[in-house]
């Protein structure tokens, strides 16, 4: 009993050892993938750059007046860039700067996120901006900006923060994609299954409905008739009819059978 007992434990002490070795792989492939990530250490300046560059001429005076200039807040592993201004720049114009400037840094936005093409799980940043017009100034936009800029290779609070501003990746949308392929691959089989058994009940519909129209005939002597049946062609003639039920001949032999399974056919 003893020795059962310490095998068990053996065997549990290995099991966890495996988790933990996958996990450790796992934690140890992730970071080696984080290291192959370069980081632009001017990206935060040169996105604060574009928005300041977006103000037009005594822009900035009165947005200093209105509202608080560009915010910059570092953390740990990122900063936070935010901006609440007056323009005559569209939104439009500002979003081709940014898409311009990502692709400068060999970078391509998806969904908000500069995805660098070497490795498209990182990003050179993720950024946010809607753009109204305002409602006292002649051609002017009240803009909201919002970037988060990774400072270090290691991007997992930056991809989670990301996200939560709905950041989706290429690679996400690719399994949502693959996703929606496959259920619609499903939908369709299943459409397909359920016309087939529409076409089915219409089929025997359509004869139910003949054996009622043609019973006159189906019980008069010498009648072509076929089966009220889906899954095989009966064909027969009749011979007689008795007590409600009909005598056929089918294949040099006689059935007795209700009428309302035959019905007069030219097959």
């Amino acid at each position: 009993m003893l020795s059962k007992s310490i095998a068990f434990f053996f065997v549990c002490v290995s099991l966890v050892l495996s988790g933990c070795t996958t996990f450790h792989s796992q934690v140890t492939a992730k970071k080696e993938i984080y290291q192959q990530i370069t980081i632009d250490p001017h990206v935060k300046d040169h996105l604060v750059k574009i928005i300041n560059d977006s103000y037009g001429p005594g822009d900035k005076l009165l947005n200093q007046l209105l509202t608080s200039d560009v915010n910059v807040e570092d953390h740990g592993s990122f900063s936070v860039i935010s901006a609440r201004y007056i323009t005559p720049t569209s939104p439009i114009k500002i979003q081709t700067q940014i898409d311009s400037y990502c692709r400068s840094e060999r970078g391509h936005l998806v969904n908000g996120g500069c995805e660098l093409r070497t490795n498209p799980i990182a990003l050179a940043f993720f950024y946010k901006l809607s753009g109204s017009l305002n409602s006292k100034y002649v051609s002017a936009y009240d803009i909201d900006f919002y970037a988060i800029v990774p400072k270090s290779a290691d991007q997992s609070d930056v991809l989670g923060l990301a996200r939560e501003q709905g950041y989706v990746s290429s690679v996400d949308v690719k399994k949502q994609k693959r996703k929606i392929s496959k259920k619609e691959k499903q939908l369709a089989k299943k459409k397909a299954e359920y016309d087939r058994e529409l076409e089915r009940q219409a089929r025997l519909a359509a004869m139910q409905k003949a054996s009622i129209d043609t019973r006159a005939q189906v019980l008069k002597r010498g009648t072509k008739v076929c089966q009220v049946s889906l899954d095989h062609v009966v064909v027969g003639y009749t011979e007689d009819s008795a007590n409600g039920k009909v005598k056929v001949l089918v294949n040099n032999k006689l059935i007795w059978d209700w009428p309302d399974n035959w019905f007069a056919c030219d097959r």
